[in-house]
Formats: structure tokens, C-alpha cells, sequence
């Protein structure tokens, strides 16, 4: 739709970038609490990831979980390298590094801030947002 307007805002600190997906990530949860049919591959790379890395590398296992997360980490570096040459090709050369961590922090936070809210959730009962418990009244009323 054309007359459809959107603004993007972009975030000063690659700190509050991460504090936004972290919220992603958080939410995420929740939202699937409610719509688990809403889940998509890709949104299960980022804590598979992170979960993958953090059992090599911390669980009992030795010599082969070391290599295993250095194999997994070796392989998410070259995707993301390519992934930030493409867009620094695109827009100017100099931005490279800073399109490397930008992924680096979006995988990362999202990851965690999804393993966070897999914690939380059953606490809380999957506290729902506020927005969603009025779209629930209203259907309800509606009939």
C-alpha cells in the first residue's frame, strides 16, 4: 500500500542495540506462548547457536566439544564476514567492522534475550503485554 509511511530509527550505541533484541529475543517467547504456529527456522538459529556454543564449550566433554565449538563459532564468523562484505560492497568499505559486530550483537542479544525468557516464562505464566491483553477483551466482547 503506498500511502503506508514507516520511519526507521536507528539506535545510537551498539549497547542499546543490544538491549533491543534482547527485548526481541525476551518477547519472542511470549508471543510464541500465544502463536507457537508463528515460529520460523531462522528465529531458531540464533539461541541454537548460542546454546550449542555455550554446551561445547562448558559442559564435560573434552577435547572434541572444544573443537565442535570452535567449528561452529569458525563457520557463524565466515557467514557474518560474508554477510557484512556484501552490505560494506554495497554501501562503502569502511563500514565492515562495524556491520560485523552489529551482527554480532543481534544474533547474540536475540539468542540471549530468547534463553531469558525461556527462564522467565514459566514464572510468570507468560505475563502478556498489555496490548495483547486488550486485543483479547475486545474479542471477546465482539463475540
Amino acid at each position: 500500500n503506498p500511502a503506508i509511511r514507516s520511519q526507521t530509527v536507528v539506535r545510537s550505541s551498539f549497547t542499546d542495540l543490544a538491549r533491543q533484541y534482547l527485548r526481541y529475543g525476551y518477547w519472542k517467547v511470549q508471543m510464541l506462548a500465544l502463536h507457537p504456529c508463528s515460529l520460523r527456522l531462522r528465529q531458531v538459529a540464533a539461541p541454537a547457536l548460542l546454546l550449542l556454543v555455550l554446551m561445547a564449550t562448558f559442559l564435560p566433554g573434552g577435547y572434541w566439544s572444544r573443537w565442535i565449538a570452535v567449528l561452529l563459532l569458525t563457520a557463524y564468523f565466515v557467514f557474518i564476514g560474508m554477510a557484512a562484505t556484501e552490505l560494506s560492497l554495497i554501501t562503502r568499505l569502511q563500514l565492515w567492522p562495524r556491520y560485523l559486530l552489529a551482527f554480532l550483537v543481534l544474533h547474540w542479544s536475540w539468542g540471549a534475550g530468547f534463553w531469558a525468557g525461556m527462564v522467565v516464562a514459566p514464572l510468570n505464566r507468560y505475563a502478556q503485554p498489555t496490548w495483547a491483553i486488550e486485543i483479547m477483551k475486545r474479542k471477546v466482547e465482539d463475540g
